[in-house]
């Protein structure tokens, strides 16, 4: 696991050609619905998550949308597997 903190970035976005930097915590769970489970990945994401990772674009029905800290939003979606 890396630790990051706002230092970290910003050294990052210092970096010749580095456009934009996200911070992202995942964690892989089960969720159980009607005797089905599936697996799944929850993310928390920064708002800078949607320039550096496409799904804005991937979103076929709906809004991707952060929020703000003090009203987050939250998002759910499929990624079918190639």
């Amino acid at each position: 696991m890396i630790s990051a903190d706002a230092s970290l970035f910003k050294k990052i976005t210092e970096v010749e050609g580095v456009e934009a930097v996200s911070g992202v915590l995942e964690s892989n769970t089960h969720l159980m619905y009607n005797g089905s489970r599936i697996n799944a990945v929850i993310k928390g994401v920064d708002n800078s998550f949607d320039k550096v990772s496409g799904v804005p674009d991937a979103v076929k029905s709906g809004v991707f949308k952060t929020g703000t800290p003090d009203q987050p939003f939250i998002v759910f979606g499929v990624i079918k597997s190639k």
